[in-house]
């Protein structure tokens, strides 16, 4: 029996009822296949499945901001 297969036999029998992923990806780099295994678990029973959020990456131009001489922030916040 598959990953997939006792995933889906875990949520039919009702000890799964949230699934949490990574991405849908982790069952098919296809997007409609993803998507069919989704509405597969849906209709086994689950009640939520959740996709984590992409992580927040800084672009690869973005450069860190560090104040100028002179021009530092003072402790209350004001320039």
């Amino acid at each position: 029996m598959t990953s997939l297969e006792r995933l889906v036999g875990a949520v039919y029998n009702g000890s799964h009822r949230i699934v949490l992923l990574p991405g849908t990806w982790v069952f098919s780099a296809d997007d409609a296949q993803a998507r069919k295994i989704v509405r597969l678990l849906s209709r086994a029973g689950a009640r939520r499945i959740l996709t984590l959020p992409q992580p927040h990456r800084r672009p690869p131009y973005a450069v860190p901001v560090t104040p100028s001489p002179g021009n530092e922030e003072q402790e209350d916040g004001q320039s």
